[in-house]
């Protein structure tokens, strides 16, 4: 979840929500819809907030998974741009071996 910008001012980037339970509860719809699991944006996340991916799978809910996606980024060293402008790095694709295999158990 992102936003680029407000009152008619678009930032160009996207920027981050602020994890509350306030931000929570006002922007989830509680309607049962399937989620879009970007693997690409788990990486790049995780790699930025020096986490570990599969810590981040470990409370994911891969039963309510409709679909996923790749895409590349540019990597710069000390972090890394979702820029989707290169090739899908094998770090990236063992990423998402790993979350089609853990879904796979859900469908």
């Amino acid at each position: 979840m992102c936003w680029t910008g407000i009152n008619d001012v678009n930032s160009h980037d996207l920027l981050p929500v602020p994890l509350t339970e306030e931000n929570l509860d006002h922007i989830s719809e509680r309607t049962g819809c399937g989620l879009l699991l970007d693997v690409n944006n788990v990486y790049v996340s995780c790699f930025n907030a020096e986490q570990a991916p599969i810590d981040y799978f470990k409370h994911f809910p891969w039963q309510n998974v409709a679909q996923m996606y790749l895409a590349g980024h540019t990597h710069c060293g000390s972090h890394i741009i979702d820029a989707h402008d290169k090739t899908v790095s094998s770090e990236v694709w063992e990423l998402f071996s790993l979350a089609w295999q853990k879904n796979k158990r859900c469908v």
